[in-house]
């Protein structure tokens, strides 16, 4: 309820969402979460608000990648337990400008594992995903020029404090 509060943009806060290292596109075990940008005018929404727009950030980066090898994907399926957040959901695809698909049944990706098994056994169909698990809402994008403005910060953030973070992983792992 509090990072309905802040805006868009979390008033200029930035945040890196690597808990436990980065996967697609960065391949990197030692990244780590950041909050940068924070001052004593920052709430807990903004906190929040910053966290799910790093997470979207992410995914951006993601699809990123897919649009520098020409691959243009119209729409992405959400499901699992983050369906639930309806900012994340809205931040998602817009900073992505994306289309996104919520499925009725928020069962994970080991749902879609079962199908792409079943599909590569031949026992299903592509279009069968559609009567396996259908979507019962959208979420269309609404392009913000703020992602935009933070965005490319979020790229920079990463890629200044990558040594840094490889730095602290290697602390971290010493006292676990």
């Amino acid at each position: 309820a509090e990072a309905s509060l802040s805006p868009d943009g979390a008033n200029g806060l930035v945040f890196i969402p690597y808990f436990s290292g980065g996967l697609t596109p960065i391949h990197n075990p030692d990244a780590r979460g950041i909050y940068f940008g924070l001052n004593l005018t920052h709430t807990r929404g903004d906190l929040f608000r910053a966290l799910l727009e790093g997470i979207s950030a992410g995914t951006r980066r993601i699809l990123d990648t897919y649009r520098e090898v020409d691959a243009f994907p119209k729409k992405v399926f959400a499901v699992g337990g983050g369906t639930k957040n309806k900012i994340w959901l809205q931040s998602n695809s817009d900073m992505s400008n994306i289309e996104q698909h919520i499925c009725k049944y928020s069962l994970g990706a080991s749902y879609g594992d079962a199908f792409l098994a079943a599909l590569a056994l031949g026992n299903v169909k592509k279009e069968d995903i559609f009567d396996w698990n259908p979507f019962d809402k959208t979420i269309y994008p609404n392009p913000k020029k703020v992602y935009d403005e933070t965005y490319p910060h979020f790229i920079k953030l990463y890629e200044e404090t990558k040594d840094i973070a490889s730095e602290i992983s290697a602390i971290q792992r010493k006292s676990i």
